[in-house]
């Protein structure tokens, strides 16, 4: 049987019955390389196994999985794997799919030569199912290596018991356990991903807010700026994200950017996610790893899928940092308990130099003079109040620092729950209010210049002391 049809498909050996064009030449194919087949011998599944200029191959469609386009044997001709050739297939799905959740190949291919011939074989060639024996077989894709292992069948239309032309076809020398003095495979090439709609950090509260966070007695931590970075990261081949670099410079020159500030590995992202790196500080003095304030920066990103592959450094748009860190934000307020029908001296500034400032023994904790606000990072800090910073980013009282608004948020409606009295206001930095319900958990806000994180606490305003009058009873 197979001395006679290598006589008859002599005729197109020469790729005489092939609906390629040569005039455009060979072009890269998502499957290449070699299939054996003990039968029929070698089985190209693209041109840029060879130096054809015959333009063919096989290709996967990243989205479905679906396999279309021809593979070339110089015994029996085209093997298709196009939809239409495979119609009428002998049993179950008769399209060509290399699954993407899976990674298992179905349905079948068909030698093209087979479908004129007149020697009895139907060329059909089954890409998985259970041999004469009761042993599965099939072709499968290693995502991590991106080759397919296994075989397929070529028989005749039972397709398991009769030997037909082709019979077993591997796909991978490793099939037999030793690739002997010939490393053949057909795999799917590791395509490099690619990144686009990059977004730079934007000066804005959401980036640059400190706060004082509660620690012991007292708000002791404040927070420095910090950036991140984000882009859409796309792969032809579906291969999730593995790892990427990010680099920031003052120099738009990716090659100058020695110092790399990012660099997740093990990462399994999916295609078509938008990708949000991690933070990085912006800081008074930055050190290894942080960006400065009053800053122009360049930033590019290498991202890797898990196969390996990598795009170029691509930069991302420039950005900058402010000028200055943003206000640090606490609240304070004379006496223990608030009760209602009571004024209360809230603070979130004083002035330094002044120990008679209503404020100052409630923002400053310490002994020291002048009451100079410090920096709330190291422990014991003994400014509880907001802070500011001057040009060169040194701690300053609030009221010290030209250009400062104030937004407080007290509980409840203004004139109803609560009022402001001597003169004070919502957008003074030091209000006097007189609670006029009383209530349980209240909620209390500030925000310093309107753009740092606001600060909260929550108080009970309690009811007055009942007034007590002695009355004879006699």
């Amino acid at each position: 049987m197979y001395a006679l049809c290598a006589v008859v498909l002599g005729a197109v050996i020469l790729f005489g019955g092939a609906s390629f064009s040569s005039g455009s030449g060979c072009v890269d194919h998502s499957i290449l390389g070699w299939a054996w087949s003990e039968n029929t011998g070698w089985i190209s599944f693209s041109c840029k196994n060879t130096t054809s200029t015959v333009d063919y191959g096989v290709d996967k469609s990243p989205s479905t999985g679906l396999l279309s386009g021809k593979a070339w044997s110089e015994n029996i001709g085209w093997i298709s794997f196009d939809s239409a050739d495979l119609a009428g297939c002998p049993s179950g799905t008769c399209t060509a799919v290399l699954s993407t959740t899976t990674n298992a190949a179905s349905g079948w291919a068909r030698a093209l030569a087979a479908s004129s011939s007149a020697s009895g074989w139907d060329g059909w060639i089954k890409l998985n199912g259970t041999a004469s024996d009761s042993t599965p077989y099939g072709v499968f894709l290693n995502n991590s290596t991106k080759e397919l292992y296994g075989w397929a069948w070529g028989g005749n239309t039972a397709n398991g018991t009769s030997t037909g032309v082709v019979g077993w076809v591997s796909f991978n020398c490793s099939n037999r356990s030793s690739c002997g003095t010939i490393a053949y495979k057909v795999q799917s090439p590791v395509q490099p991903p690619t990144i686009s709609s990059l977004s730079a950090p934007t000066n804005t509260s959401d980036n640059y807010c400190s706060c004082w966070l509660d620690g012991s007695d007292q708000k002791q931590v404040g927070r420095s700026g910090s950036v991140g970075f984000s882009w859409l990261y796309q792969d032809p081949g579906a291969s999730p994200l593995a790892s990427y670099q990010l680099k920031v410079s003052e120099a738009n020159d990716v090659n100058g950017a020695t110092s790399t500030y990012m660099n997740p590995t093990g990462l399994n992202i999916a295609a078509g996610s938008q990708v949000d790196s991690g933070t990085v500080n912006v800081v008074s003095s930055p050190g290894a790893g942080e960006l400065a304030y009053n800053k122009t920066y360049y930033w590019w990103v290498n991202a890797c899928n898990a196969g390996g592959a990598c795009t170029n450094w691509i930069a991302g748009p420039s950005f900058s940092t402010p000028q200055k860190r943003y206000p640090i934000t606490g609240i304070g307020w004379t006496g223990k308990d608030i009760t209602a029908s009571e004024e209360v001296q809230f603070c979130t500034s004083a002035n330094i130099n002044d120990p008679a400032d209503p404020c100052y023994s409630t923002c400053y904790k310490g002994t020291a003079s002048p009451a100079v606000p410090d920096d709330p990072n190291r422990t014991g800090t003994e400014w509880v109040c907001s802070a500011c910073f001057d040009s060169s980013n040194n701690y300053r009282a609030c009221q010290d620092v030209s250009g400062t608004l104030y937004g407080w948020i007290f509980p409840g409606v203004e004139g109803t729950d609560y009022s402001f009295v001597s003169s004070t206001t919502a957008s003074s930095p030091n209000p006097i209010v007189k609670f006029i319900t009383p209530g349980k958990n209240r909620t209390i806000k500030l925000r310093v210049s309107g753009s740092s994180c606001g600060d909260e606490t929550t108080t009970d305003i309690l009811l007055p002391n009942p007034i007590w009058r002695e009355k004879n009873p006699f």
